[in-house]
């Protein structure tokens, strides 16, 4: 049994969300639009691969393949472990890329 109230919603409050929401839309703009485009590898390159959803967004992998095969010979990686910390390295160095294009 839970010692809080449940909150109320009251009318106020309900408007009050409805307007913060109309305005919570997004860049509408080209420039922010491209700023944001790549926000989804940046924050949780969640994609099952990050080249995939670089081409699906509109980018070019050239740069990303470059970083990762000098990275892959640098490094030969010899564990699963050490092989995602070098395509995380590789996935970094293309998002900072991206940002000073």
């Amino acid at each position: 049994m839970s010692l809080r109230k449940s909150p109320v919603v009251t009318e106020t409050m309900i408007a009050a969300n409805r307007a913060n929401a109309s305005r919570s839309t997004g860049p509408r703009s080209t420039e922010g639009k491209r700023r944001v485009r790549f926000n989804a590898l940046r924050h949780g390159r969640r994609a099952h691969s990050f080249r995939e959803a670089i081409v699906a967004l509109g980018g070019d992998p050239a740069y990303y393949d470059q970083r990762l095969e000098y990275r892959l010979h640098f490094y030969a990686p010899q564990t699963r472990r050490d092989l995602h910390l070098i395509e995380l390295l590789a996935q970094d160095e293309w998002l900072i890329h991206q940002n000073k294009h």
